[in-house]
């Protein structure tokens, strides 16, 4: 079979307006988001599963599902409702039917659906590989402070079928990639849908627009590190408004000669978008073990843009204005500083890209060359950008390093104030302990981000102090600060560097007993 080398290619997002709301005249709330799947939509997936998300206060209620007249389920309301059939849909026109009701309100809808002959009785439940995929994902948007991303059925039967599509009509796509990745051609096998959101909205995906990222030879752990470590591919990862995922793989999940495809298709919400004026930006604030190189493979070719540019760059730094209000971007400067001196770079506008669609209201500094090891960087950009009310000045200068993430080294014993001892490791020569067993015994209490699960708060000493797993950059008494060294993840319990957290926390620095 033919070989291609490792490469990437992503989709952007696809605007698509299905939001389905009642008439302001029948109840003021619950406010209702989506119904999935949409009206029409010729299915591939016999057990689609039928959904409805409530905005706003969700008052005392009930709502009953039904499938072409007879009761589905039914139940009290809650934010989210969710019913997957017990059974299959036969093939064939269906009728669909949900009804809200409560004191003072009530709401029925109507809908039709067609299930395609062929169509997959269900997607089978998600194995390890689909949730490693998740972990991997969600652990770069925490880096972020993005929320988490959950497994979505219908996502999950779309990203499989594209991924088995690949790789039987590998040899029509050609060699060269020709034929784009994310398209699929309705005279070859295993057709669902010519883009990334038909096939989603076939497998009953219903939200405001997509992303797919695809990639070829690598298992799934490498595979989200190089859309991570791209440019293109990096937007349709730490999107604020994706909420939901899916993957597939078709082929072995180690590199050989059937050629591992895999697909990750997001699902995006307008509802679930942060702020227009806010930017994310990649690296993060304070992040350290930073890659130092950008390597060829990306599908486009980002360095296609600027005439004589080489591979291997370094780094990508990107800002990214992700509102859908946003139409316009303009970057007036841009930088990349290491010890006062300035990095050569590429800088990649809206106005240099071949590709706009890909890049959006998107901008980045690319490297000339790698970037050198153990290294603190800075970043700036400067500019604005424009939405309905006019165009708005913006400047965001940020630190970010490539000295090695904190590794866990040989177990200590500490000895607390209090007399207890706690089990501790050494990071170099610094000692680290877990966070709680640091706080609790002078009372302190450590809570979990509900919306990004790597930031913590610790709480002790009278002081409050808010950080993430690999970074610098933390929060004291809600002050911005940067810390001397980056705390090591461990599970629910991250390790921290013992000195300067009990220095911070107004606590006794405990004292390294014995390694052990």
């Amino acid at each position: 079979m033919n070989r291609l080398p490792i490469a990437l290619a992503a989709a952007a997002l696809v605007a698509a307006a299905c939001a389905l709301r009642p008439p302001e005249r029948t109840y003021t709330a619950p406010s209702l988001l989506f119904v999935a799947p949409q009206p029409n939509a010729k299915l591939w997936l016999a057990r689609v599963p039928i959904a409805m998300h409530l905005g706003g206060r969700v008052p005392p209620g009930r709502y009953t599902f039904l499938i072409d007249g007879r009761f589905a389920a039914g139940g009290e309301l809650s934010p989210v409702v969710r019913y997957v059939p017990a059974t299959p849909l036969p093939a064939g026109s269906h009728r669909l039917s949900a009804y809200v009701y409560g004191r003072g309100f009530g709401w029925n809808y109507d809908w039709k659906v067609t299930v395609q002959r062929g169509a997959q009785r269900s997607v089978p439940t998600w194995g390890a590989a689909s949730r490693a995929a998740l972990a991997d994902v969600n652990r770069y948007r925490a880096l972020g402070g993005e929320r988490p991303m959950r497994l979505d059925i219908p996502l999950e039967g779309a990203a499989r079928a594209h991924s088995d599509f690949f790789r039987k009509n590998l040899a029509r796509y050609g060699q060269t990639l020709t034929v784009s990745v994310h398209q699929e051609q309705p005279t070859w096998p295993g057709y669902v849908g010519r883009n990334p959101y038909s096939r989603d909205v076939a497998f009953g995906f219903n939200g405001d627009g997509d992303s797919e990222v695809m990639a070829f030879g690598v298992p799934i752990g490498e595979a989200v590190k190089l859309w991570i470590d791209s440019i293109y591919h990096r937007f349709g990862l730490i999107d604020p408004g994706l909420v939901d995922m899916g993957y597939g793989i078709a082929g072995s999940s180690r590199q050989s000669d059937d050629l591992p495809v895999t697909t990750i298709d997001a699902g995006y919400l307008a509802s679930a978008e942060v702020a227009d004026r806010v930017p994310v930006l990649w690296p993060t604030r304070g992040l350290t073990g930073v890659p130092l190189r950008f390597l060829q493979g990306e599908i486009p070719d980002p360095l296609a843009n600027f005439s004589g540019a080489r591979y291997p760059a370094g780094y990508p730094v990107t800002i990214s204005f992700f509102g859908e209000r946003v139409s316009g971007l303009r970057i007036a400067s841009a930088s990349l500083t290491a010890s006062g001196r300035t990095i050569p770079a590429y800088l990649l506008t809206p106005q240099d890209e071949k590709n706009p669609q890909e890049l959006g209201m998107s901008a980045a500094l690319i490297p000339k060359s790698p970037l050198a090891e153990s290294t603190d960087y800075r970043a700036s950009f400067r500019g604005s950008y424009e939405d309905p009310s006019g165009w708005h000045a913006f400047s965001y200068a940020w630190s970010f390093s490539t000295r090695p993430a904190p590794s866990l080294g040989k177990p200590i014993s500490l000895r607390l104030a209090s007399g207890a001892a706690v089990r501790g490791r050494l990071v170099g020569e610094a000692a680290y302990a877990p966070v709680q067993g640091l706080i609790a015994p002078a009372g302190g209490v450590l809570s979990w981000s509900a919306s990004s699960p790597d930031f913590a708060t610790a709480v002790a000493g009278g002081h409050k102090l808010r950080f993430s797993y690999r970074s610098v950059a933390a929060w004291l008494d809600g002050k911005e600060i940067t810390l001397q060294s980056a705390p090591a993840s461990a599970g629910r319990d991250p390790y921290v560097p013992v000195q300067e957290f009990s220095r911070l926390l107004g606590l006794r620095a405990p004292q390294a007993a014995a390694r052990t």
